[in-house]
């Protein structure tokens, strides 16, 4: 059993460290210089008063001064109520009776955060989910909200300057996209090594400040090779042609400051001018960005140590393994020397197909602290790699077009789906005993055509939890539902149970813009990251038929409340052998009233159909149109005459077991939700995900819900008839009886 005492002497020591790092002074000999107290040495006579018997493990000063800006409550390693821990440090800020302070919660790893009025603390829009330098604090004590640099003032003000900078190099005729990205990108890492320090000499951001016209051009081409000869591959040529175009690109970036922020802040700001780039350009990078907060509460989750390896072969710009060395970073003491040299060198590990994204990646490692030499251009799924790390962090690219047979026979397999494959990397490259943390599309859970994914996650590793994310976290590139899935004894254990849970607020609105709100549930689940299958509910793994869970198309999902769709109708494949003569009409499907209408008025003859043999659709057969995803919309309905099928399914539906009438009425109920829930990012479903969808039985209410729809419907269709025999009535020719 471990000792809780000197478990919270390990958090201790680490959150020493990390406040030391971050220019805090703890130094007892120099008490009067230091601006931190620890537990019992409250600086003021007054303060020790307000708190009588409590006392804070951390109190934080503004420089010179005994007026306290900060609380940090320590807690050891993955304590299970972390949340309460923050409590407590906002229950000592109130009774300090400053207005103007901020709090922590940390166990040296994770640390929870807030103002003492309860606001959440943000900069630059990002939430702060970590112990902050001085400066920080302060500016937060006075500005829960608060946002870097001169001309910063909102997250709007950021966006508008990368886009001038980006509109500046296409007028130079550097390409729009990746490229001018790219370009950019490089001027900011001039500018922040410097901030950092850690320029080269002859490379610091004043030598290109102070250089204007063809001077300037040449300096900065200068500064490109000597990093490039000091980094490697990092940087391509520079492309930008004109000193007029340089000029503008510093002169939009100059005010910009840096300067004072931490580790993990600085590579946030880098981070934030990529994601919001790359949001409307997931075709160019093919693979949707990971926001910041989801990326670190995946660190979190997992246990890292400074022993570790960490692999994610998917990295993109490296947001990840950028969590994973702030994490490890703040474990290691500022003069453990051979620590750091191997966290810098032989701890990180990322691939990408994209040169471009590889690039960033190898950028934003060096700014961090490098780690970058690891970091390599490569398609992972042709390159696989067996049990050589001992964690792998990553976000699967979504859906890429499946490989050749001969990529999945390097898995030993015959699967050639992509997505299956790329999540059989990532188990096949981890060490016996091992953990990972990914994150999959939904559909993955519970789609007929990854049975086989499923039973052989379950069978070569322990599931620790499954953790479903908000639909707005990937807003920007997808609505596809995603989840994290967390593993461990990776080839060492097999699966009985997990836990399941689902996280409905993440800290950030659901809107199109996104924006910080309160009841963020991700520290709950932080706090209780040691076992998370004592607090959350728990599935069985055990049966043949086993999926991460039922319920993610209805409410009342499960055989004895749901049928499947497939129960209920009869596929119909028989193809008929078209008439070269005859005339064929297509159909068009309206999802606004689900009715079916010919498409054009001239038909096709039937040798100018491409394929010559075709389903024939007949009076009451149901047609269901492989959805478009960018609607959503229930795009089906009951056929009024013969027509040729394309890509449509067609079948009869068996009224023994469910009324034409009823299925109607659930159909227009549960199709236009796949958009919502099972999105998964291509232009259409499979005919396999369409026939898995679960129809609610009719339930009494289910049943009165529909009596009122039918009647509704029937009113409508009579009052239609009513209007269209008035005005026959009218006509100047007999009708037709």
């Amino acid at each position: 059993m471990k000792d809780p005492t000197r478990s919270e002497a390990l958090a201790r020591l680490r959150i020493n460290n990390t406040l030391q790092e971050l220019g805090w002074r703890l130094d007892a000999e120099e008490s009067k210089k230091a601006n931190v107290s620890l537990e019992g040495d409250l600086r003021s006579s007054r303060d020790r008063k307000r708190l009588g018997r409590l006392r804070p493990d951390y109190t934080l000063y503004a420089e010179d001064s005994d007026v306290p800006i900060g609380i940090i409550e320590a807690k050891r390693p993955n304590h299970p109520r972390m949340e309460d821990a923050l409590k407590q440090s906002i229950k000592y800020a109130k009774r300090l009776g400053h207005p103007h302070m901020v709090v922590f919660a940390s166990d040296g790893n994770i640390t929870f955060s807030t103002h003492v009025s309860g606001r959440p603390l943000t900069i630059n829009g990002v939430g702060v989910q970590e112990l902050l330098p001085p400066p920080h604090v302060e500016k937060l004590a006075e500005n829960p909200a608060w946002y870097q640099g001169k001309i910063i003032k909102n997250t709007e003000d950021l966006i508008r300057i990368f886009k001038q900078a980006g509109n500046d190099l296409r007028q130079d005729g550097v390409e729009a996209g990746m490229p001018s990205l790219r370009e950019f990108c490089l001027v900011l890492f001039v500018k922040i090594m410097s901030e950092k320090g850690k320029a080269l000499p002859g490379c610091r951001w004043e030598d290109l400040t102070a250089t204007r016209g063809k001077n300037l051009l040449v300096t900065y081409r200068r500064i490109v090779n000597d990093y490039t000869e000091h980094y490697g591959d990092i940087f391509s040529k520079v492309q930008i042609r004109r000193a007029q175009t340089l000029e503008k690109v510093v002169e939009d970036i100059n005010d910009l400051d840096f300067s004072q922020s931490s580790l993990d802040v600085k590579g946030g700001a880098y981070e934030h001018f990529l994601s919001h780039y790359c949001s409307g350009h997931k075709s160019e990078l093919g693979q949707y960005f990971t926001p910041r907060h989801i990326t670190r509460m995946m660190a979190q989750l997992l246990t890292l140590n400074p022993d570790d390896t960490i692999y994610d072969p998917f990295c993109g710009t490296g947001g990840m393994l950028v969590a994973c060395y702030s994490l490890i970073h703040n474990q290691i003491k500022k003069t453990d020397y051979r620590k750091l040299k191997k966290l810098r060198g032989q701890t990180l590990y990322g691939r990408d197909i994209t040169g471009s994204a590889s690039q960033l990646a190898k950028m934003n490692m060096v700014i961090l602290g490098d780690g970058h030499s690891n970091i390599t251009r490569e398609d992972s799924l042709n390159s696989p790699v067996k049990h050589k790390y001992s964690k792998v962090i990553t976000n699967i690219p979504f859906n890429l077009k499946n490989p050749e047979i001969a990529t999945a026979e390097l898995y030993g397999d015959t699967v050639t789906n992509a997505n299956t494959l790329c999540v059989k990397h990532c188990l096949l490259s981890i060490k016996h005993g091992g953990q990972a943390a990914i994150i999959l599309p939904e559909n993955i859970a519970y789609a007929e055509n990854y049975q086989y994914l499923r039973n052989y996650i379950r069978d070569n590793s322990s599931i620790r939890a499954v953790i479903r994310l908000p639909r707005a976290v990937f807003t920007s590139y997808t609505a596809a539902r995603t989840f994290i899935l967390l593993l461990e004894g990776v080839w060492t254990d097999h699966t009985e149970t997990f836990p399941i849970t689902t996280i409905d607020n993440d800290g950030w609105s659901s809107a199109k813009k996104r924006e910080p709100i309160p009841g963020n549930e991700i520290p709950t689940i932080l706090g209780c990251a040691d076992n998370l299958a004592k607090h959350y509910p728990t599935r069985d793994a055990t049966t043949p038929c086993f999926k991460f869970f039922e319920e993610s198309q209805t409410e009342h999902a499960g055989t004895d409340k749901t049928w499947s769709l497939r129960e209920l109708i009869h596929l119909i494949t028989e193809k008929t052998t078209l008439d070269p003569n005859e005339t064929y009409f297509e159909p068009r499907l309206s999802a606004l009233t689900n009715t079916v209408a010919p498409v054009g008025k001239q038909g096709r003859l039937g040798r100018n159909i491409r394929t010559k043999e075709k389903i024939l659709t007949k009076p009451g057969d149901l047609i269901i149109a492989k959805l478009h995803t960018q609607s959503g919309n229930g795009l089906f309905a009951f056929s009024d005459r013969e027509y040729v099928a394309t890509s449509q399914i067609v079948a009869e539906v068996n009224e023994q077991i469910v009324s034409k009438e009823y299925l109607k009425y659930a159909l227009r109920k549960i199709l236009p939700t796949l958009e919502k829930d099972d999105l998964v990012g291509r232009e259409t479903y499979s005919e396999e995900e369409i026939l898995s969808v679960r129809i609610p039985k009719p339930t009494p209410r289910l049943a009165k819900a529909f009596k009122s729809f039918e009647k509704k419907h029937r009113e409508i269709e009579d009052d239609l008839l009513a209007v269209i025999q008035a005005e026959e009535a009218k006509l100047p020719w007999p009708r037709k009886d």
